[in-house]
This record gives C-alpha cells, sequence and structure tokens, in this order.
C-alpha cells in the first residue's frame, strides 16, 4: 500500500496529503513532529497521520546518510635556523552520521 501523504520533491502531494492529514517520511530520513511549536516525537520513514487541525506538523527533516566533509589545512612551519620557513598544506576528510539518542 502506498502513502498518498506528504512528500517533500512533490508539491501538489504534500497539499493534498496535508489535506488528509497525512505525510510520507523518506527512506533514510527521519522527521521532527511539533505540535503547537513544541517537540512531540520523531517519526521514522514511512506514513504517519498528521492531524494538522490538532496543531501537528512537521517541523524539518533530518537524514540519516553518511556524509563527509572535506577540510584544507595550511600552516607555516620553521624547521631551523638554516632552512627557510614554508608553507604545508593538508586535506582531511571528517565523516559524520546523525545520532538520534
Amino acid at each position: 500500500m502506498k502513502c498518498s501523504g506528504a512528500s517533500r520533491s512533490d508539491p501538489w502531494t504534500a497539499a493534498m496529503g496535508n489535506l488528509c492529514c497525512c505525510v510520507q517520511v523518506d527512506q533514510s530520513t527521519v522527521a521532527i513532529r511539533e505540535q503547537f511549536g513544541k517537540f512531540d516525537s520523531v517519526l521514522e520513514p514511512g506514513c504517519h497521520c498528521m492531524p494538522w487541525f490538532a496543531g501537528k506538523r512537521v517541523a524539518g527533516h533530518l537524514t540519516l546518510r553518511l556524509q563527509q566533509l572535506d577540510v584544507r589545512c595550511e600552516t607555516k612551519t620553521k624547521v631551523c635556523r638554516a632552512y627557510p620557513s614554508f608553507f604545508m598544506s593538508k586535506e582531511e576528510s571528517c565523516q559524520f552520521d546523525a545520532a538520534l539518542v
């Protein structure tokens, strides 16, 4: 059974899903649910009932995929008095994911 609820990719489907009080959370993402502006729960992937008339809404989406940040660092080094100082450049990669506690 396919959920006919709100998908972030299609605005028409999202509008119809909100009208019918259904929200679809895509795979490898979670959604943050609020009730009257206060955190209520985390929605796992799938179809969920979100009665907007009761003050519930999706505040945002969070991806659970592994992400990578490339950082380039440059520093000036000095070995000793006999040799001139030079610049050293190094690129680091930091991989991280969202952890829900």
